[in-house]
């Protein structure tokens, strides 16, 4: 079981803008397949994204036995919100 280290993070997009339910789940499909290598048990991590119908926000969790394998899979996550984001700013 893994308790060492764990991150809790809450992405929100303001509801304000037109596009943000849309802009969410776009980021949202971006994020969800990386739960698949993330959360492998050789990784020695766990890790969820999820995003509620209409909600204006992602929630990221993740436990890892490492301060290091913590610090790179939030890396890693920012990275493809970063990505993500600019991607669709661009569209």
């Amino acid at each position: 079981m893994l308790t060492n280290c764990k991150a809790e993070v809450r992405i929100a997009i303001k509801p304000r803008l037109h596009r943000s339910v849309h802009i969410v789940k776009s980021i949202y499909s971006a994020l969800d397949p990386n739960t698949l290598f993330f959360g492998h048990p050789e990784i020695n991590s766990t890790s969820s994204v999820t995003n509620e119908d209409g909600v204006h926000r992602i929630d990221l969790d993740i436990q890892t036995q490492s301060i290091a394998n913590l610090r790179a899979s939030l890396n890693s996550y920012f990275q493809l919100f970063g990505i993500s984001l600019n991607i669709i700013n661009h569209v």
